[in-house]
């Protein structure tokens, strides 16, 4: 929301919602999980759905608002007022189930109530704003929604402090051509495809390029073996300042940011990635192929390209200075141009203003209606 903020728009924040019914929930999770052997999501429940609506709606009574603006469908799924709605999501639940393993599986119960609260969301906005394509298409193909209702605006980097231009070109040129670093930054080991990236970085090492690879974010499972070359630092919090500034330094000092992901919808970091002038290298999964388009922010490979393609791919970029630092200043542009919440904030607010013309237009219609039916 603070993007929104940032564009001189009014924003009142009704939240947090309280979850009212949450011993209901915890006890059917506890039911489903034990009994039946499946997980159980109450959070897309008619029940809380419907207690969310009311909680919104007991908000909006108090003042008068143009637009009601959420980053999630389920506290408008079951909303009935006057204000026009609009969502700003990175994915559907129809796109993020096949994404997502779940331990143990969803319920039906949980499935099919996901899928109730999407459409009834989609119908009652009156825009529906996706991070990527991806997303986009899952709404309109799964859900039957009208294209001239979706939008695709990307989010931006979530660093506090503005990274500084002239400090990210100055550290593309310090950036070795003799040797690769790799950073991959996630909090699922598995799904974040840590290991793959392991693999990607012993396979540059074996083919001549020195190599070093720094994971951050999450930790090994038990018993895994950890090559020399591979550095763990584990979850780095951003509300810090020095942990943000710590974030910030072993990425200028990156040559390729990796995700080689089993799944994801559109993940913050790529953008983030290449506001330090760093290339992505990730597979086109999800909304990735949205963010990361090719020799620009990096390169979204195929999940069925090899690593050994991969490995490539950066030692051809590595070895090319010059090649290398085009790649890189094109990874910054990304992020000046599309990547950023200033850019992304002001593509929202051009919605909204939209959105205000339209309604704007309709009330001056109805009352001329009104007007000449009185006389």
């Amino acid at each position: 929301m603070n993007s929104l903020k940032a564009q001189g728009i009014d924003v009142t924040c009704l939240g947090p919602l309280a979850n009212n019914f949450c011993r209901i929930g915890n006890a059917k999770a506890r039911i489903y999980r034990h009994l039946l052997h499946r997980s159980y999501g109450f959070e897309r429940s008619t029940i809380l759905g419907r207690d969310y609506a009311w909680q919104v709606r007991r908000h909006l009574r108090k003042s008068a608002y143009d637009i009601v603006f959420s980053p999630s469908t389920i506290p408008i799924s079951r909303l009935g007022c006057r204000e026009p709605v609009v969502i700003w999501v990175d994915a559907t639940w129809a796109s993020y189930l096949p994404l997502y393993e779940q331990q143990p599986p969803w319920c039906q119960e949980t499935v099919q109530a996901g899928h109730t609260t999407e459409r009834l969301a989609y119908d009652r906005c009156y825009l529906i704003i996706f991070s990527s394509q991806w997303a986009a298409d899952s709404a309109i193909n799964d859900y039957g929604v009208d294209p001239q209702k979706v939008r695709v605006i990307p989010f931006g980097a979530n660093f506090e402090v503005e990274i500084d231009r002239a400090r990210v070109l100055h550290s593309i040129s310090e950036r070795a051509a003799g040797r690769c670093n790799l950073i991959s930054i996630g909090t699922e080991w598995h799904r974040k495809g840590m290991g793959r990236s392991i693999e990607l970085a012993a396979m540059l090492n074996s083919g001549d390029l020195p190599t070093e690879l720094i994971i951050v974010g999450c930790t090994p499972p038990p018993g895994t073996q950890i090559p020399s070359f591979v550095k763990v630092i584990g979850f780095i919090d951003k509300r810090s300042v020095e942990e943000e500034r710590r974030l910030s330094s072993l990425l200028l000092q990156a040559h390729f940011h990796v995700l080689l992901s089993r799944g994801d919808c559109s993940p913050v970091v790529f953008s983030e990635a290449t506001a330090h002038g760093v290339p992505n290298i990730t597979f086109d999964v999800g909304g990735a192929a949205s963010i990361v388009i090719n020799n620009k922010g990096g390169f979204c490979f195929s999940p069925q390209q090899s690593i050994s393609e991969i490995a490539a791919y950066i030692k051809s970029h590595v070895l090319d200075r010059e090649g290398y630092m085009l790649l890189a200043r094109n990874a910054r542009r990304e992020y000046e141009d599309r990547l950023n919440w200033s850019v992304s904030g002001a593509a929202v607010k051009r919605e909204l203003e939209a959105i205000m013309r339209q309604v704007n237009d309709r009330r001056d219609a109805l009352a001329r209606e009104r007007q000449n039916a009185s006389k």
